[in-house]
């Protein structure tokens, strides 16, 4: 009763998209039954079908989207087309043994379209204009590194990058400028 259940005066409902783009279909009245178009249904070179099943397909698999390994179905239709096989076509289906029966397809409206594409990145920012020959950029908060400055102090003294206040009173800032906790 299960298999005839899932193919007599049956109304399936768009549900979503298989990872080659298909459109699968669930049926209205259970989430039971499904009908989706497989590139190979057993992942070993059966071939393309349209599928009622009673497990719902993955939406990321490239074949055998029920993940079985092999082609348990209730029933199915050679077709290399990714389309709904509308109208009346022979389905194979599993009447122990399997039977070649006349099935409509039809359906009130076209199915939804693909969902859009992610958007894109943001733009990144402008460059910052070229330096002209023998400018140097002074911009630089040291927080990575000394940004390429050289120590050129007289012998004794030191330019040394740390974080916080000095060590002595009235020697050097008490924070760093830029963020406060930083270099």
């Amino acid at each position: 009763a299960g298999r005839r259940d899932a193919l007599d005066n049956v109304e399936y409902v768009a549900a979503g998209y298989t990872a080659s783009g298909a459109p699968y279909y669930r049926a209205s009245t259970s989430s039971s039954s499904y009908l989706y178009w497989d590139p190979d249904c057993s992942g070993n070179g059966f071939g393309a079908n349209w599928i009622v099943d009673t497990d719902q397909p993955s939406t990321t698999a490239a074949s055998d989207l029920d993940g079985d390994g092999s082609c348990i179905v209730i029933a199915y239709i050679n077709s290399s087309s990714s389309s709904p096989p509308l109208g009346t076509t022979t389905w194979t289906v599993w009447c122990n043994p399997w039977t070649d029966i006349g099935l409509t397809l039809a359906y009130p409206s076209p199915p939804p379209p693909p969902p859009p594409p992610p958007s894109p990145l943001p733009p990144l920012p402008p460059l910052p204009p070229p330096l002209s020959p023998g400018m140097v950029q002074l911009s630089c908060d040291f927080e990575v590194d000394t940004c390429a400055w050289t120590d050129t102090a007289p012998a004794g003294y030191t330019w040394t990058r740390t974080s916080g206040s000095t060590s002595t009173s009235y020697t050097g800032p008490s924070e760093d400028h830029t963020t406060g906790s930083g270099y």
